[in-house]
Formats: C-alpha cells, structure tokens, sequence
C-alpha cells in the first residue's frame, strides 16, 4: 500500500514590489513539496529545490514578464527570491476539468420558474378568495 502524500496549499491577495513598480496579485503560499510533488515543469529553475527557503517562490513566465519584463529571473527578488519559473501554473495537473456555463444557467432559469409559479399560485389563490369569508374569520 503506499503512502498518502498531502500538500498545503492557500491562495491570498498580496501587494508585491518588484523594484519601484508595485503590483496587487492572487498569490499562494504552499508546501515546499509542492512543486516536485506534483510534477510541474518548470521553464527555469531546479524541481527538486524549487524552495531552498521558506522566502523562495516560484512564478509563472507571464507574471514574470510583467514584473520583470523577462522570463529568466531566478535570482531576481520581488519582496522574495525567484527561485523557478514555471510555464502554466497547475496547467499540467492530471485532474483538470472544464466547466460550461449551461447547467448553471439552466439551474437559474428553473429557480427563477419555482419562484414565479409559486407566486402567481398565491395571488390566484389570494384573488379568487371571497373578502367577506375572510373577514368573518379573523
């Protein structure tokens, strides 16, 4: 039987600075395992040592681009050491799924449908009442 392996893994939001440009980012602070564990290639950098320190990160080449303005920046500091860049963050995960937008528009118009029958039931009801009988009963 092997082992069950488990990596932590938390998005935030955080201001980084890297020289004089200042840029508010979804971040993720994850184990140090994170990278060799679950296999993602990485454009630059070491798989196995993706995080020397707990003040490494690795970020994807877009992200790179726009703080940087280029893709090889191991090395580089943003507020932390860039310790590897990958291509497409969690774009080689094996458990992708894609979502289409149907069900839950369906789920919305039948929601919406719900509401309006149970409505219109109550005003009919409520108009067909006779205002004499309702008053003798109160």
């Amino acid at each position: 039987m092997s082992p069950i392996i488990t990596a932590r893994y938390n998005p935030v939001g955080q201001v980084v600075s890297a020289g004089e440009n200042f840029f508010k980012e979804n971040i993720a602070i994850g184990d140090t395992t994170l990278v060799s564990m679950y296999g993602f290639p990485l454009l630059y950098g070491d798989k196995d040592n993706a995080f020397p320190t707990i003040s490494c990160a690795v970020i994807t080449a877009k992200t790179a681009m726009k703080w940087f303005g280029q893709t090889n920046v191991v090395g580089k500091r943003f507020g932390m050491q860039t310790t590897a860049v990958t291509d497409r963050w969690l774009g080689s995960y094996a458990y992708r799924i894609s979502q289409d937008l149907g069900p839950y528009f369906l789920a919305c118009v039948l929601i919406f449908m719900i509401a309006f029958l149970l409505i219109a039931a109550q005003c009919w009801q409520t108009a067909r009442a006779n205002p004499v009988t309702s008053l003798r009963a109160d």
